[in-house]
């Protein structure tokens, strides 16, 4: 019950590693998990990176500061007019969200944004990625790390990334991070590395993430054959193998990037109707386990 499997364990690692301090707006039911991980100080006992929120929310916290959570995590008052009005939430509704977002969080200090995978396709997040300032300084399968660029250390540490300098909890992190950095600030000085860091992650850790970083930019012909071809390795090792992986940690991670893999192979190889059979058949699997898993 205390979906351990998803805690902040690597990203906390990162943050104590890089000494990041300051303020975090973080997802509230996460806010425990995130202050347990990090490294106190000796003498005041309280953690470098302070949280916009923990789990006590109703608890250890005036009511007006959980709305204030709940607000700007919801994107604000241009997404809830559009909500109260029935409209779609356009690409320029996300972007007043951003600015506005980004207007609450400079206000109090915050230039760090720490979010669950699960938040991946929330409001908040798909707004703050309509900015510029706003940069992925950290991302794994179950923890995604922004930091303003606006702000001297923001800035600094998407700089010792793109230098190497960076600490990393394991090899995965660090290369499925440094191609998201490359590809969000556009360096054409690393843009030839793009391959072979997300391949490499991939091959490092099975991850749904790396799997959809791929497809991220697939859209470049200098990578789109390469990325074909590796996806359709990856499909015809499942197959041959996948009795054996079944008896395996890590199951349901290989047929999550099955599915994004044969989706992928549907829009750009002849036999589409082929691999969206394997996309639905992996699907079923995956549901399987799922309802097979539940107590």
């Amino acid at each position: 019950m205390t979906a351990s499997h998803l805690k902040p364990f690597e990203v906390c690692d990162f943050i104590n590693d890089n000494d990041i301090r300051g303020r975090v707006f973080n997802y509230w039911t996460e806010g425990g998990a995130i202050a347990f991980g990090q490294k106190p100080d000796p003498e005041t006992g309280q953690v470098p990176l302070k949280l916009f929120m923990d789990g006590r929310a109703q608890a250890a916290y005036n009511h007006e500061t959980f709305r204030l959570w709940q607000l700007i995590h919801s994107g604000g008052p241009a997404v809830q007019q559009a909500q109260i009005k029935g409209k779609k939430i356009t690409s320029e509704i996300l972007k007043d969200s951003g600015q506005w977002i980004d207007t609450q969080l400079k206000e109090r200090d915050v230039w760090v944004v720490l979010m669950p995978q699960t938040q991946s396709n929330s409001t908040f997040m798909r707004a703050l990625k309509q900015l510029d300032n706003w940069k992925t300084a950290y991302i794994d399968d179950t923890q995604h790390l922004l930091v303003d660029t606006d702000t001297p250390q923001g800035k600094a540490l998407i700089e010792r990334i793109l230098a190497d300098t960076a600490a990393f909890p394991d090899a995965f992190s660090k290369q499925l991070t440094t191609a998201t950095v490359i590809i969000e600030t556009k360096d054409s000085n690393r843009f030839k590395e793009l391959y072979d860091l997300v391949s490499g992650a991939f091959e490092e850790q099975l991850s749904p993430t790396a799997a959809s970083t791929l497809i991220r930019f697939s859209g470049i012909p200098t990578f789109r054959e390469k990325i074909a071809e590796f996806f359709q390795q990856y499909l015809d090792g499942l197959q041959k193998n996948k009795e054996a992986y079944r008896k395996t940690d890590g199951f349901g991670l290989r047929l999550k990037s099955a599915i994004i893999a044969a989706r992928f192979l549907a829009r750009v190889r002849p036999d589409a109707g082929e691999y969206m059979d394997q996309a639905k058949q992996f699907q079923s699997e995956l549901e399987q386990i799922s309802a097979e898993g539940i107590w």
